[in-house]
């Protein structure tokens, strides 16, 4: 009995010790020099606000349940981030930042990501992201692209990414839309040959030769 108590009175303890996302979040957010209290917060999608792709700052999230569902950040001064930690995350906005390292491990549940003209990102570890659906890497400078552990992807937008010279993307048996707009040094695409008659591909391909695999 006694046993039983001591058990039940370290779960009381260990639950009580447990941090909210909004704490997660604030740590975070001082660690890179920012605010929680310069952020605005919403409870629901449908209180999504007016703002420009390109205002500066642009900081809000939506929590829900006591869960941080959603989270902007648009941010001239970021150059770096790490959301590890995040673990209820379903949507993550980082455009016009000036990310040259972005960590987002231990995130299962992001399901779309946005990281339009961070022109200085070169790379991004995405491993781990297994229900990702939507993937915008706009106008950034990306280099060298590693998709094969996004098995539940369906839109992928590497407008304007002229580092590119070769994508393989014959593991995503799931992707719809693919944007390849100016590309300009883009030559080789591999494609899943499960797609080739749903999948709606943007951008110049006849300079590119695309490998149905």
């Amino acid at each position: 009995m006694v046993k039983l108590l001591l058990l039940f009175l370290m779960e009381v303890c260990v639950f009580s010790q447990q941090k909210s996302d909004e704490e997660i979040l604030k740590e975070i957010l001082v660690k890179h020099n920012l605010s929680i209290n310069d952020f605005r917060v919403y409870n629901s999608t449908s209180e999504r606000p007016d703002y420009y792709y390109c205002c500066d700052p642009n900081l809000w999230y939506i929590i829900q349940d006591n869960k941080v569902k959603k989270l902007v950040i648009s941010s001239e001064g970021l150059t770096r981030l790490d959301l590890s930690g995040l673990t209820n995350l379903e949507k993550l906005e980082l455009n016009w930042c000036n990310l040259t390292d972005l960590k987002l491990s231990n995130l299962p549940n992001l399901k779309e990501l946005y990281l339009y003209g961070n022109s200085a990102l070169t790379q991004v570890d995405l491993s781990g992201l297994t229900n990702l659906e939507k993937l915008n890497l706009r106008a950034c400078n990306i280099t060298d692209l590693k998709l094969s552990n996004l098995p539940n992807l369906k839109e992928l937008d590497l407008y304007r990414n002229k580092g590119l010279i070769r994508v393989d993307l014959s593991g995503l048996t799931k992707l719809e839309k693919l944007n390849l707009k100016y590309c300009e040094n883009l030559k080789e695409v591999i494609i899943s040959k499960d797609v080739k008659d749903k999948i709606n591909i943007e951008g110049d391909i006849n300079k590119i030769n695309l490998i149905w695999k």
